[in-house]
C-alpha cells in the first residue's frame, strides 16, 4: 500500500473523513488514519453556528462520544467510528483532530433535519480513482459540495475494488486485495476531504461487491459484507432501520422528510433464474409499504428497466419477478418511484401507467467520475430519449410529499455544466392531481 495516501485528495485536510447515518440527534463519523498514528479527536461548537442556545444549555446537551476502531491485518490502515448522540438540530459542530505535537485536521457537520418539507437530495454512482480521472474528481465533489444538499445517496460501485491500483485489470479478489483498494480509495477521493461534512447513505453494486457482475454465487461476498460495513457503517438510528437477516446484504430503510427510502441489495442475494433480491428481502419491502402510505424511493445499484441494453438490470435477469413485483406494489397505499445507478449515464424513465395504476418514474445516476460508455440503444420509456447524459455528471432532486409528490430533478455535469432538468408530479390517486 504504499504511497497511497498519494492521489487526488492532497490539500489542508490530512485524514479521509465521512459523515454517515444522521438523524435529528445523533450521527456516525468514519475516519481513516494510519494505525502508526495516534489521534485524539474532540468536538466544540462553530462559531457562527445560527442556535440560539444559551452557554448552560449547550453544556447540558454536551454531545456524547462513542470510539470504535477496526482494522484489517496486514494493511497500514485503521477506520475509527464515532458515535456521536446529544446533537442539536441547528447547531454546527466542529470536529478535532490532533495528534501529540499539532492539530492534525477540522471538519464541520450538524445533525440531519428529517423533518424538513422540502429536502435536496444529491445522487450519484460509480467512483472511480483511477488517475485519468483525477481533475474530473476534483471538480465533482467541489460541486456536490456547492449545492449543499441535506443528503447524498451513492447507488453502487463506490469502490472499484476489482482493479488494481491506476491499471485496467483486475486484481486477485482476495480480502487483502479488495480492502487495499478500498482504503485506497477513501484515501483519494476528495468526498472525503469536504470542509463540511454531508450526511451520506450507501448502497453497492458490482465492482464495490465483488467481481464485474457479480451475484449471489461470488465466495467472497461474506467478506465484502464485512467491507462494506466498515467503510460506510450500519448502525441503525431513529430514522434508519436495517433489513434484518441470519444470511446478509446490505439493505436498509430510511424514514424522513415524510418519505421513505428503500435501499435494495441487488447482490448478495441474486442467483440468476431465481431472484434478484431474495423473497425475504422483497418480502421486507412489501410489508414495509404497507405500514406506511408515505412515498417511498425504491433505491438500488442497477436500473429496474434496463432490459433495452440486455446488461445487468433487474428486467435483463428476472422480467418475471419485475412484473409480479411491480403487481404488488399497485396494490400498496404507497407511492413508489425508482433510482439505481451503473450503466454510466444518467436518465428519467416514465413508468407505464399500466404496471402500477398510476404514472411513476426511474432515476438512472451515473457515473459521477467514471468511464463513459455507450449505450446499447435507447429505451422508449426514457424522458430524453437519445438526450440523456453521457458524460461524468450527478443528479439533484428537490423533492416534497403533499397531496401530491413533486420530484424536480436537475442533471449537473461534474465541471458544473448545466445539462437536463424535469418535474415529476406523482399521485396514487388521479384526483389528488386535479386538487
Amino acid at each position: 500500500m504504499g504511497g497511497s495516501n498519494l492521489g487526488f485528495a492532497i490539500g489542508p485536510h490530512r485524514l479521509p473523513i465521512m459523515q454517515g447515518r444522521t438523524d435529528k440527534t445523533s450521527t456516525v463519523l468514519i475516519i481513516q488514519h494510519s494505525i502508526d498514528e495516534k489521534y485524539q479527536f474532540s468536538l466544540n461548537l462553530k462559531s457562527n453556528s445560527n442556535s440560539n442556545s444559551n452557554s448552560k444549555t449547550q453544556k447540558k446537551q454536551k454531545p456524547n462520544l462513542r470510539f470504535e476502531q477496526v482494522n484489517i491485518p496486514g494493511t497500514r490502515f485503521a477506520l475509527t467510528h464515532i458515535h456521536i448522540n446529544q446533537l442539536k438540530l441547528g447547531q454546527s459542530y466542529n470536529l478535532v483532530v490532533t495528534n501529540e505535537s499539532e492539530q492534525v485536521d477540522i471538519r464541520t457537520f450538524k445533525a440531519l433535519d428529517t423533518d424538513k418539507k422540502k429536502p435536496k437530495l444529491v445522487m450519484a454512482s460509480c467512483m472511480s480513482d483511477h488517475l485519468m480521472f483525477e481533475n474530473t474528481a476534483m471538480k465533482a465533489w467541489a460541486n456536490v459540495s456547492r449545492q449543499q444538499p441535506d443528503l447524498l445517496l451513492l447507488t453502487g460501485d463506490t469502490c472499484y475494488a476489482d482493479q488494481r491500483t491506476f491499471a485496467l485489470v483486475r486484481n486477485d479478489l482476495s480480502l487483502l486485495s479488495r480492502a487495499t483498494r478500498y482504503f485506497e480509495t477513501r484515501s483519494r477521493l476528495s468526498l472525503f476531504r469536504l470542509p463540511e461534512l454531508i450526511p451520506t447513505l450507501a448502497i453497492w453494486d458490482d465492482h464495490d461487491f465483488g467481481p464485474n457482475d457479480a451475484d449471489g454465487r461470488f465466495s467472497g461476498k461474506g467478506d465484502s459484507l464485512n467491507l462494506f460495513k466498515m467503510f460506510w457503517g450500519d448502525s441503525e438510528n431513529s430514522v434508519t432501520k436495517n433489513f434484518k437477516t441470519t444470511d446478509g446484504g446490505v439493505g436498509f430503510r430510511l424514514s424522513a422528510f415524510g418519505q421513505n427510502f428503500y435501499f435494495m441489495d441487488c447482490r448478495f442475494f441474486h442467483y440468476p433464474g431465481q431472484s434478484y433480491w431474495g423473497h425475504d428481502q422483497k418480502d421486507w419491502l412489501l410489508e414495509g409499504l404497507s405500514r406506511s402510505p408515505n412515498p417511498s424511493w425504491i433505491i438500488q445499484g442497477t436500473q429496474f428497466f434496463g432490459g433495452f441494453q440486455k446488461k445487468d438490470s433487474f428486467e435483463t435477469h428476472q422480467q418475471v419477478e419485475l412484473l409480479d413485483l411491480m403487481r404488488s406494489l399497485s396494490q400498496s397505499n404507497s407511492p413508489v418511484c425508482f433510482a439505481g445507478g451503473d450503466v454510466h449515464f444518467s436518465d428519467i424513465m416514465q413508468i407505464d401507467e399500466e404496471l402500477l395504476g398510476y404514472k411513476s418514474y426511474e432515476f438512472t445516476s451515473s457515473s459521477i467520475h467514471s468511464f463513459s460508455h455507450r449505450p446499447k440503444g435507447f429505451s422508449e420509456r426514457s424522458v430524453f430519449g437519445r438526450n440523456r447524459e453521457g458524460k461524468d455528471n450527478f443528479l439533484i432532486f428537490e423533492t416534497e410529499a403533499s397531496s401530491v409528490w413533486n420530484i424536480h430533478t436537475q442533471c449537473l455535469r461534474s465541471n458544473g455544466e448545466k445539462s437536463f432538468s424535469h418535474q415529476a408530479v406523482i399521485a396514487r390517486d388521479k384526483q389528488d392531481l386535479v386538487a
